[in-house]
């Protein structure tokens, strides 16, 4: 039976609280994290994808797709990496594809089912997260029991290990457990603790128990 998470509201509401109690607020603005997407910008997203985006990434964006800013150094989710709105979601996927294109071939896709490794950024991949460069996180659209988990793709390495969420419900409320009680994000996978100083959030590997 799959695991029961927090509705993605109630995840994010914890996430935006505890920054909103730890940050500099001269430094990292809240906005960042309170402004909705707009229906439009949504609906060019799954236009692009070709086909309905998962409930609970339209629920995340409604609530905060509006404001990310890709450049910032609060690198808000596991195990590093700065949330996306739907406009940069496009930018980013579209620099994997273009640079697997000059790599593999234009023709290229991932193929197999969601959550399986591969050497491709697939066309069905959406990243929701990235680290300002050679990384990010993304929602696996393609079909199979795993679609809308969520994966790292590393420019080196491509796609290995396998989901690190089972989907951005379970991302979200991973990420405020390890915010508010101090466990670990990605139990058994990075076990990462968050570090805040005036202006920069990052994950770094939690102490051995």
């Amino acid at each position: 039976m799959p695991a029961m998470h927090p509705a993605v509201d109630v995840s994010w509401d914890l996430i935006v609280r505890w920054l909103d109690e730890h940050r500099d607020p001269e430094l990292i603005e809240m906005e960042w994290f309170t402004t909705p997407a707009t229906e439009a910008d949504i609906d060019a997203v799954a236009a692009e994808i070709g086909g309905p985006l998962p409930a609970d990434l339209v629920a995340w964006w409604r609530l905060a797709g509006g404001g990310f800013d890709p450049e910032s150094t609060v690198h808000l989710l596991p195990p590093g990496q700065l949330p996306l709105g739907p406009a940069d979601a496009i930018r980013v996927r579209a620099k994997c594809r273009e640079l697997m294109s000059y790599e593999v071939s234009p023709e290229a896709d991932a193929t197999g089912p969601a959550g399986g490794e591969t050497t491709v950024f697939g066309s069905q991949f959406l990243p929701v997260a990235w680290d300002h460069g050679h990384t990010n996180l993304f929602v696996d659209l393609r079909p199979g029991p795993q679609h809308g988990c969520v994966m790292r793709w590393d420019d080196e390495s491509a796609v290995r290990g396998g989901p690190l969420w089972p989907s951005v419900t379970a991302m979200l409320a991973d990420t405020a457990r390890a915010l508010t009680d101090g466990t670990p994000a990605l139990a058994g996978r990075a076990d990462c603790v968050p570090e805040l100083d005036e202006e920069a959030m990052f994950w770094e590997p939690a102490e051995p128990a």
